[in-house]
């Protein structure tokens, strides 16, 4: 019998390989970086598709695969791009004059 060629990973049964996936990918991972650009050294929310709510921590670094944050709870924890949904500037708690 005749070997079949490798898979594509990136092809849908039926379809073929969908480029554009990962074009949006990328294009996406370009936003998120510009957006937390803005917030490094700050304390930040981080929106993680499917998470029950977000990681919070200051920004540390931002690398070609996604934000380093230093947590109160976990230390430092990576959230790739591909999984960001949101970042927001986490403002101080005002507390009550007295």
């Amino acid at each position: 019998p005749a070997s079949r060629p490798a898979a594509d990973p990136r092809a849908i049964p039926g379809l073929g390989a969908i480029r554009e996936v990962h074009d949006l990918n990328r294009a996406m991972t370009v936003l998120w970086q510009a957006e937390a650009a803005t917030h490094m050294g700050r304390r930040v929310a981080v929106a993680v598709t499917n998470a029950p709510g977000p990681r919070v921590g200051t920004l540390l670094e931002m690398t070609d695969e996604g934000l380093l944050l230093e947590t109160d709870g976990a230390g430092r924890v990576t959230t790739r791009y591909e999984h960001i949904s949101g970042i927001d500037v986490e403002e101080p708690a005002t507390r009550p004059a007295p």
